[in-house]
């Protein structure tokens, strides 16, 4: 599964804070539904800071074995969060070949 993220320009402004220059980052995911919040991954073969506010993630994955991967849907929205704030917002996509 991928995910399109779009950076919250306030936050990356450009001169204070820049987009994240790694490959891989983590955030938490809030499911109100099922009271839970897990840790996911993003993997990237650009960087976000070299795409863009509207980065591609090639790869989105649950860092526990027991993460309710069913939720991992096309289409699915979460916030990426950097402790309490929002920093981004999140969809989950498949490239159909």
């Amino acid at each position: 599964m991928k995910s399109l993220i779009i950076w919250d320009k306030n936050i990356f402004d450009g001169e204070k804070r820049l987009l994240p220059s790694t490959k891989v980052l983590y955030t938490q995911i809030h499911l109100p539904q099922l009271k839970e919040s897990w840790s996911i991954g993003f993997k990237f073969n650009i960087a976000p800071r070299d795409q863009g506010y509207r980065t591609i993630a090639d790869e989105v994955f649950f860092l526990s074995e027991k993460a309710p991967n069913e939720i991992f849907k096309e289409g699915f929205k979460f916030n990426f969060m950097d402790g309490p704030n929002i920093i981004g917002k999140c969809m989950l996509f498949q490239e159909n070949y």
